[in-house]
This record gives C-alpha cells, structure tokens and sequence, in this order.
C-alpha cells in the first residue's frame, strides 16, 4: 500500500487539546550580543545545546550567571527568574543600548521577549522574533475572537492565527520562509486564556515592582516619572 502523505498531514493538523489550567508566563529575551562581543564561531550554534554555550558565555562576561532559558538553546528567560538587582540592570543597560534613559520617553520600547504559554507545566507556545511584552494585548484580544473567521495573534513572526468553533478557541501556528516546518493547532477554552492573561498581569506587576528600584537608580528619577519608564518597558 503507498504511503498516504495526506493522511499523514491531517495527522499532523489534530489540534491538541489544553483542558487543564494554561499560564501565560512573561520572559525576555537576553540576546547574546548585546551583553559580550564573543566570537561565535567558537560555539556550534546549528544545535542547541552550542547555542546555549554561546548565551551563557555572553551572558558571563556581563556578569550574569546561575539564570536558564526556558528551553535547551533557547535565549528567553522567565521574567520571574530575574530577581537579582545586578541582573536587571545588566538587562535594563542592555536593553536600552548605550543611550541609557532617554529624555523623551516615547523613545523607550517594551522589553523583547513575550509570553510562554504554558500547559500541564510544560512549554506549548513561546514569542516568537520581535515579539515584546506589550504582546500581552494581543492574547487579551484573542479571549474575545468570537467566530471562526481567523485572525491574527501577533507573537512576533511566524505569528499564531486563531479562530472560535464550538466554544473552543482554536490557535495555529503560521509558517514564515518555511518555519516552523510542521505547524502545530492547539486548542482551549476561552475561559482558560481569559484567566491566563489575568495572571500574566500580575506577573508582569510583580516584575515592574522588582524592576523599579533598578529604573530608579538610573534614572535617577521621582517615583512617577519611574513607573511611567517601567509601563513602557513592559508593553503598557
């Protein structure tokens, strides 16, 4: 009998149903170059565990150390791994390049990264390249997609296309330039997101509420003028 391929690729397109609890867990990404100007063909970043190496090599040189990515040769990190002022300086510092804190702070942009949603304690979905934190919006308005037309679920691209059917929220993943190369479908209750996202928002506060101290000594700011540089930097 011949292979059936499409057979195969329908298989592929079952959508995996979340049915316990879902979290939408904020994490930056800490790229390596912006902490150490390290030659990178010391490292074999075709797989992950060379790219890894390479990360945690840059990493410290800027003196961070002991943080994991939230994946083998991944370069995000959970937000609430960052507890260490030191290390939220260094990512702060790297995040705003050399200009530091700029005077006009419409200039400041959100933190890279995003949210990891996450199912049963295991990774589903992580941002994707220029996803940030202000992606959080995004996920809030796919709690309210209300019919089975799809939209677009920016993460960053590939981004996620999502739609509503039977009182399941469907979310696929869109190819980019071929990737990723077996696009995977999940599926949840909106319900489940909808309390994902409000627990997002209190990660991302207790985040800015470590954040803080850190803004304000280089800014060197009063304390309204920090949590408006703390909104921006995460997304608001």
């Amino acid at each position: 009998m011949p292979f059936d391929h499409e057979a195969k690729r329908q298989m592929k397109d079952v959508p995996v149903k979340l049915e316990q609890d879902v979290v939408l867990r904020p994490v930056l990404e800490l790229e390596p170059g912006s902490f150490a100007n390290m030659d990178s063909g010391l490292f074999e970043l075709s797989v992950p565990s060379g790219s890894e190496a390479y990360w945690r090599a840059c990493l410290k040189e800027a003196g961070i150390t002991g943080l994991d990515p939230i994946r083998e040769g991944s370069w995000f990190v959970f937000a609430d791994a960052l507890t260490d002022k030191a290390v939220l300086a260094a990512v702060l510092d790297a995040h705003l390049e050399e200009e530091g804190i700029p005077d006009d702070l419409e200039e400041i942009g959100a933190f890279t990264g995003g949210f990891a949603l996450i199912h049963a304690g295991q990774l589903v979905l992580e941002p994707t390249c220029c996803g940030d934190l202000g992606n959080l919006y995004e996920w809030a308005e796919a709690v309210n997609h209300s019919d089975d037309t799809p939209a677009d679920l920016w993460i960053g691209h590939p981004w996620l296309s999502v739609w509503l059917d039977e009182g399941w929220l469907y979310i696929k993943e869109q190819q980019e330039y071929g990737l990723p190369t077996d696009p995977r479908t999940i599926c949840l209750r909106p319900a489940q997101l909808q309390e994902a996202v409000q627990r997002a928002e209190s990660f991302l506060e207790q985040f800015s509420g470590r954040l803080e101290p850190v803004v304000r000594s280089r800014a060197d700011a009063e304390s309204s003028r920090t949590s408006a540089i703390c909104s921006l930097l995460l997304g608001r």
